[in-house]
């Protein structure tokens, strides 16, 4: 059997199976890292607004308002 039909037929299915894993691995890992950046920016802000909301609160507060407890069922 001629070289090139033996290495199409044993080596190259290996070679580009091998090709799709890599690939899938290295977007799999870009992917995962956006997300935890995503993540990570909507804590954040989640903290900011909550900063945020209690500086409301305490203004509210010295002018004689109140508001039920921010853990409060709704």
């Amino acid at each position: 059997m001629p070289i090139w039909m033996e290495f199409k037929n044993t080596v190259l299915p290996w070679l580009l199976a091998a090709g799709v894993v890599a690939f899938l691995v290295s977007e799999h890992r870009q992917t995962t890292q956006a997300l935890m950046t995503a993540n990570s920016r909507l804590a954040e802000a989640v903290e900011q607004q909550g900063k945020a909301l209690e500086g409301v609160r305490q203004l509210l507060a010295s002018q004689g308002y109140t508001l039920p407890p921010l853990n409060a069922p709704q």
